[in-house]
């Protein structure tokens, strides 16, 4: 496994490649209208300082926000591309459900207040954290 994480959601513009037990490589650029100039640039530094290249990756997660809608379009078309043309999965995991999973947060009452709209930003309510691990961000279906 090989895992490509991209994140646009904030000015910090931050990839990373995960082997499936720890990070190989990590960059953050902080920009808060430059996620176009460096998000490419930072996906190039990661893969090869993991020693590794675009067709190595098994998978490709990408930050859904919330966030402005610039900096997320960008992520989110960068990690589409790619995953289209490497055959990588591909996968969206909330900011949200990232950060109250990192906390240690219950999913059920982390849902629940979204739900209630208790969490800021949270318009709709996020999946199980036990399953945010990365649900699709667009199937071909639809």
């Amino acid at each position: 496994m090989l895992l490509l994480a991209i994140d646009t959601s904030t000015t910090a513009i931050t990839v990373a490649v995960h082997d499936g037990s720890r990070t190989l490589a990590e960059a953050t650029t902080l920009d808060a209208r430059g996620h176009a100039e460096h998000l490419a640039p930072g996906i190039t530094r990661v893969l090869a300082e993991a020693g590794a290249g675009p067709g190595d990756l098994t998978d490709i997660v990408c930050g859904l926000g919330p966030g402005p809608f610039t900096g997320l379009r960008v992520g989110v078309v960068t990690a589409r591309t790619l995953a289209l043309v490497t055959d990588a999965r591909l996968h969206g995991l909330c900011s949200l459900d990232a950060l109250a999973y990192q906390a240690g947060v219950d999913s059920e009452l982390f849902n629940k207040l979204c739900d209630a709209g208790v969490v800021p930003g949270a318009a709709e309510p996020g999946p199980d954290l036990r399953k945010a691990v990365a649900p699709e961000v667009a199937a071909d279906e639809r």
